[in-house]
């Protein structure tokens, strides 16, 4: 029995001393691993004339303004500076017999994505761009009508 105890004892210090080093040498994920983006520059969601992805304008330079505005932003809570229109459409999500959950519409940060990522708006439209509202910026690469390709 005191074999037993002691076997015992021992695997628990072992188990215990290998959860320690593991959180001791753990190391944060990093952020292009992780979802989180800081710069937008070398990712599909540059649209300018020197962006990266399939998508690109024919003349703007500029990155940011096919989604944000410093001035004459969208009135959208907690958007930050929106120069997007969001889309009227009605989306059906998912559903199923055994899902207990209840979904509706999508809405925040769901919603910002989705005015380029439905397919209802075209990408280079955007509501300010150098003072004058509803403007299309040129861009190649779009499908049909201008919206995300498919």
């Amino acid at each position: 029995m005191r074999w037993f105890v002691r076997h015992y004892r021992f695997r628990t210090v072992v188990v215990a001393a290998a959860m320690l080093a593991a959180m001791v040498t753990a190391r944060p994920v990093p952020a292009n691993l992780a979802g989180r983006i800081d710069d937008v520059t070398h990712t599909v969601h540059n649209l300018s004339i020197t962006g990266p992805g399939p998508v690109t304008a024919t003349s703007e330079s500029r990155i940011c303004v096919f989604c944000h505005t410093p001035h004459a932003a969208e009135k959208i809570p907690a958007a930050p500076l929106w120069n997007r229109k969001l889309s009227g459409a009605t989306y059906v999500p998912y559903s199923s017999g055994s899902m207990k959950a209840v979904v509706g519409q999508p809405g925040g940060s769901s919603r910002l994505c989705l005015s380029c990522h439905d397919g209802t708006l075209a990408l280079g439209t955007v509501h300010v761009l150098n003072t004058r509202e509803n403007v299309t910026i040129g861009l190649t690469g779009t499908g049909t009508g201008g919206t995300m390709p498919t």
